[in-house]
């Protein structure tokens, strides 16, 4: 099951973060938190599509989790941005880009373990659409 939740939550982070996300929000969200906070949101609704099939309160949960940990990683980088102090430049930018997507990917690795690993089993399972 680890697998199948990983792949349900990659597919939903690859919409999310790089197609849901077009250049324009991705340039505001450095400028401006409320942009931050939209894509978030944006990205918490695409998560609970992927996972409306299989949707029961404990993956609410856990989806709500994932976008919080997803708002506390694009939070801390929208601060470094803003920190006039530091100078980015092309390179640091790309490195920030990697790092915040290892981060993200950390994070839905653990969660996807967590659900796997406690046995949240979906409303609709195989025996369940059975006669």
């Amino acid at each position: 099951m680890f697998k199948g939740y990983l792949i349900l939550f990659l597919i939903a982070h690859v919409i999310g973060d790089f197609y849901i996300q077009n250049s324009k929000m991705a340039e505001k969200k450095m400028e401006s938190i409320k942009w931050v906070l939209l894509h978030i949101f944006c990205h918490w609704i695409v998560m609970l599509l992927i996972y409306l099939p299989i949707m029961s309160w404990k993956f609410l949960i856990g989806v709500t989790l994932t976008a919080i940990l997803h708002c506390f990683v694009d939070i801390a980088k929208y601060i470094l941005y803003k920190n006039k102090k530091i100078e980015i430049t092309q390179i640091k930018d790309r490195n920030l880009f990697f790092i915040d997507q290892i981060i993200h990917m950390i994070i839905l690795i653990g969660i996807s373990y967590c659900f796997a690993r406690y046995s949240l089993q979906p409303v609709i399972t195989k025996n369940s659409l059975q006669p």
